[in-house]
């Protein structure tokens, strides 16, 4: 959570999330702070909002840790102000899932090494980013999430629950077991059903 705190602290012209204050000329002030690699990277994870070509998504690749780390601000919404990701998640409704997806696909293509910069997002205010966090985390199957994703599992909530369900069956630590046992009898039909499969999966 430090690293990603100092590195948003660089971007936004020397404050962190919780202290941050917006100023239009702060943010001409950070983002002439970055390196040429973070600017090219900020470049192509703005593309990103409006098309996932196969270049920018090689591109992002390529770049690993400094693309996990924008691509896991821009899913937070803790890009500059003016930036279209700011945009796109500080102004969410349920339709701005879609392109979210596409940071999505992108972390999990980086591999195991994204999974420290998405950890940080499953605290995050917003459902949406919290939802997405899940979900990447548990295509990374990286097990240092478990405790914190079998959280979410209560109260029950379609969304979440489902979500954390999915994440825990995929990752399959034994340590979900008693997490997901517990919420198993408060859901019925197909969620029931989910939960027992990710059980299942956290025993083999």
């Amino acid at each position: 959570m430090r690293m990603l705190n100092s590195w948003l602290k660089k971007l936004q012209g020397g404050s962190t999330p919780d202290d941050r204050r917006t100023a239009g000329s702060g943010q001409q002030a950070s983002l002439s702070s970055l390196t040429a690699l973070e600017r090219e990277t900020l470049a192509l994870v703005e593309t990103l909002a409006s098309e996932d070509s196969p270049d920018v998504v090689a591109g992002l690749k390529r770049r690993g840790t400094t693309a996990a780390r924008m691509l896991a601000m821009a899913m937070s919404g803790e890009l500059p102000p003016g930036t279209r990701w700011g945009f796109v998640v500080n102004g969410m409704d349920d339709m701005a899932l879609e392109p979210m997806w596409r940071l999505h696909d992108v972390l999990v293509a980086i591999g195991s090494e994204a999974a420290e910069y998405v950890r940080p997002l499953l605290e995050n205010k917003r459902w949406q980013t919290r939802f997405m966090a899940i979900h990447t985390l548990g295509d990374l199957r990286d097990r240092q999430a478990v405790e914190a994703i079998a959280g979410m599992l209560l109260p029950p909530s379609f969304r979440m629950t489902s979500a954390a369900v999915d994440a825990l069956g995929k990752i399959g630590d034994p340590r979900a077991i008693p997490y997901l046992e517990s919420v198993e009898n408060q859901l019925q039909g197909y969620e029931r059903e989910a939960v027992r499969a990710a059980i299942r999966a956290c025993r083999h």
